[in-house]
């Protein structure tokens, strides 16, 4: 992953488990430069467990409409 270094990371419709090793490791070297993350999904228990897995906090969107409309 060398020379991968995105400012913003935005997971759409992912739900994470602690069993997704390898996914989990390419996500958390990813996240190490940007400045912001946004998690698309309706629901707040994959939120929660994605802040959790990741270490992250990201800017909640459930619905795809409120993600587009912020789009810069």
């Amino acid at each position: 992953m060398e020379g991968f270094a995105p400012n913003v990371s935005t997971f759409w419709g992912v739900g994470l488990a602690q069993s997704d090793i390898d996914l989990l490791e390419i996500y958390r070297k990813a996240l190490e430069s940007v400045s912001e993350v946004e998690f698309i999904n309706p629901s707040e228990e994959a939120l929660r467990s994605a802040s959790t897995l990741l270490g992250i906090r990201p800017t909640w969107y459930p619905e795809l409409d409120r993600w587009l409309e912020m789009q810069r």
